[in-house]
């Protein structure tokens, strides 16, 4: 998806500070689940919630690419 010629212009760091961060949403998520006892209804693989997130930021990069420019920054 990177790189995507119909990609709205300077999305693409977006896009990579999205995708690089998959791994530490990945492990605070387990983190979070072992801390509060969650492990037991849900699985704790990092492989199984990694195509949950996966898909989370397909979706994300999805929507940032097809919605419009994000507004300018007032600077207060």
């Amino acid at each position: 998806m990177a790189g995507d010629a119909c990609a709205p212009a300077g999305l693409e760091p977006l896009e990579q500070l999205i995708r690089s961060g998959e791994d530490w949403l990945i492990r605070q998520v387990l983190d979070h689940a072992r801390r509060h006892d969650y492990t037991r209804f849900t699985s704790t693989l990092e492989e199984a919630w990694r195509l949950s997130v996966r898909g989370l930021s397909d979706s994300l990069i999805q929507a940032l690419r097809a919605g419009p420019e994000p507004p300018e920054r007032c600077h207060e």
